[in-house]
């Protein structure tokens, strides 16, 4: 479920923009673990609400995807290309079309989609998306 989850958002990031590295830490706090943090994404996946069904369970994920970049010469323009990558990132993970061939995800809304300064030295932004996936799943009993 989790695995599915991941592939999930990591096909819609490679879609996007093909060239964004993923960063496999698991916690926020962590540091990116290259030396420098532009074109990566790091994806969180954090508190989930389960709840039993009748034969089959629900269960409703927090998620995090973060996406970084490095300001250059014009950090006006990052910061813009980097919103509208979000944007476009946030628009593949939600379509409709996509979630309903994928079968496993019920849905997916976002609260959020936030710019935020990373506190690096070397004008990074990071682009924070919010996103509630509620999935179905199976246990063997």
């Amino acid at each position: 479920m989790i695995r599915e989850i991941r592939d999930y958002i990591a096909e819609a990031v490679r879609e996007v923009d093909p060239h964004l590295r993923f960063d496999n830490l698991y916690f926020e706090n962590e540091q990116i673990s290259s030396n420098s943090i532009d074109d990566y994404y790091k994806l969180i996946l954090g508190p989930v609400s389960p709840e039993n069904l009748d034969v089959i369970k629900e269960a409703n994920f927090q998620v995090t995807l973060m996406i970084f970049n490095i300001s250059g010469t014009d950090r006006v323009e990052v910061y813009d290309n980097a919103y509208c990558k979000a944007l476009s990132i946030y628009s593949k993970i939600v379509d409709q079309k996509r979630i309903i061939q994928n079968g496993f995800i019920k849905s997916i809304d976002s609260p959020a989609i936030t710019p935020e300064e990373v506190q690096s030295g070397d004008n990074a932004i990071r682009m924070r998306i919010e996103l509630n996936i509620t999935v179905f799943y199976a246990t063997e009993d």
